[in-house]
């Protein structure tokens, strides 16, 4: 324990914490960004706590930590089952900036990346479930790589993914449960604008559309797990706490195999 944590600088801080949880201190630079908030949601949390009101940039401010559907989501339903968890980590994608300026030439490597990423996060958190924890929560599927790499490569390219990937999947188990949270377009380029990420900001005209098309060409059957679409549009978890606990109730709610819309 220590009150002066950085005195020693932010990466002998890192570096303490890392000791403490290698898997949530796995990397300095995604450490440096996320601490680069706690400032400002400290100063917000005291006002909060004060009564103050909150003004115009500390509720963006709120809004970029937070306005994280799929993660806040995936991060409740874990607190609420007991389970362990797991978040996607775009920013070890060395290609995937490189790929939103020129995705012709680094459309494979980019899906490449993610791919192997994706499946060695899976096969790692998969090794550590244990009796008191059974339940893996994430907050993506491995088949989100051979959806998005269907859209994004060429025939030939993909042909040859398509014979890695199916390698791969077989090495990870079917999810019981595939929630697919569907919310208008205006909502998701909202929240990649909140985000933050430059590279995000000039997505090629349809995109989004060629993307979602893909999902529910993937998703038209329920390949052994239940897969509930969601139609996201009348939730909003941050201005109102309580639907997470009603998305959390529609998603937990015992169903057969099978494709629903709810």
């Amino acid at each position: 324990l220590t009150a002066t944590p950085t005195q020693l600088g932010l990466a002998g801080h890192f570096a303490r914490l890392r000791l403490l949880d290698p898997h949530r201190y796995d990397d300095f630079e995604s450490f440096v960004d996320e601490s680069a908030d706690f400032g400002a949601v400290a100063g917000i949390a005291e006002k909060i706590i004060e009564g103050k009101p909150l003004a115009a940039p500390d509720q963006t401010a709120l809004r970029k930590l937070f306005d994280r559907d799929p993660e806040t989501l995936a991060t409740h339903l874990a607190d609420r089952l007991g389970a362990q968890l797991l978040l996607e980590r775009f920013e070890e994608n060395p290609f995937l900036e490189r790929f939103y300026a020129d995705p012709a030439a680094h459309g494979f490597s980019v899906e490449l990346a993610f791919v192997s990423d994706r499946w060695k996060q899976l096969r790692e958190e998969i090794g550590r479930r244990n009796l008191f924890r059974p339940t893996l929560i994430a907050d993506y599927t491995f088949a989100k790589s051979l959806v998005f790499a269907r859209e994004n490569l060429p025939p030939a390219e993909f042909a040859l993914f398509e014979n890695l990937f199916g390698l791969m999947a077989g090495q990870i188990p079917v999810p019981e449960v595939i929630a697919i949270l569907d919310p208008p377009d205006t909502r998701i380029q909202a929240q990649i604008a909140t985000r933050g990420r430059s590279y995000e900001q000039n997505l090629p005209p349809g995109y989004l559309d060629k993307i979602m098309r893909g999902y529910r060409k993937h998703y038209r059957s329920a390949r052994g797990s239940r897969v509930l679409w969601i139609d996201s549009s009348p939730y909003d978890i941050l201005e109102r706490p309580d639907d997470l606990e009603r998305l959390a109730d529609l998603i937990l709610a015992p169903r057969k195999v099978g494709v629903y819309r709810v």
